[in-house]
């Protein structure tokens, strides 16, 4: 859970105004941070099968449209989720397809760790 505190402690800094569209007493109560978490668990145990989460990525969409979160947004909150796990990451692009409505997401090469 540390990981999530972390990445929105981040992205909170570089992109302050983001502020605005996320629920701040979730924020600080953590709850933000679980359901992220959760999010990410679950795309990751369904890795081969993610349209089995449809229905779910769905209502995050439509969470997220009510919001008025923008496209671009979906790369700020990449950049800072990226370095902490490539299945995050991936996370984000299959939201980001859902909230679109498209068959493209925000695509790079896939995170790796670095060999020491």
């Amino acid at each position: 859970m540390e990981s999530f505190s972390i990445f929105y402690r981040r992205m909170f800094q570089a992109h302050p105004a983001l502020k605005n569209i996320f629920n701040m007493a979730h924020q600080e109560r953590g709850e933000q941070q679980q359901a992220l978490a959760r999010a990410v668990y679950a795309y990751a145990a369904n890795i081969e099968d993610p349209g089995s989460l449809s229905a779910v990525l769905k209502d995050i969409a439509h969470k997220h449209a009510t919001l008025g979160v923008r496209p671009e947004q979906y790369l700020i909150v990449g950049e800072h989720l990226r370095p902490h796990c490539d299945v995050a990451w991936r996370c984000v692009g299959a939201f980001a397809r859902g909230a679109l409505g498209r068959n493209r997401a925000p695509r790079k090469k896939p995170w790796r760790a670095p060999l020491s």
